[in-house]
């Protein structure tokens, strides 16, 4: 079961874990129905801002969003909020890894 929790900034929910937690999280959804993963980073809400009837469906739909930017986690601090940060490359890198591990990747 997940223990991830989710708070909203800038308009947006982001979900708080560590990346152990966001790579067990994801992993325990092998087989599942298809769903996505968004790392917002500062261009993404600016994006958001300038284009919500674009922007908005797509991270409302995300199955899981994590926080990809140390500037938007320190803006989120200073607003008396506190988000974790996972960039995308770092998840995508640990996925890998771990799915190797596991053998879950197949030769293609």
């Amino acid at each position: 079961m997940s223990r991830i929790r989710s708070i909203h900034f800038l308009g947006c929910r982001f979900d708080i874990a560590s990346i152990e937690e966001a790579v067990r999280d994801i992993l325990a959804e092998i087989g599942a129905p298809f769903k996505y993963v968004v790392t917002p980073n500062v261009h993404h809400m600016v994006r958001l801002l300038e284009d919500p009837a674009t922007m908005q469906p797509l991270y409302d739909r995300a199955w899981r969003v994590f926080c990809d930017s140390r500037v938007l986690s320190r803006l989120a601090w200073f607003s008396g909020c506190w988000l974790s940060v996972i960039t995308g490359s770092d998840l995508t890198a640990r996925l890998i890894a771990r799915a190797g591990e596991q053998r879950l990747l197949r030769a293609i």
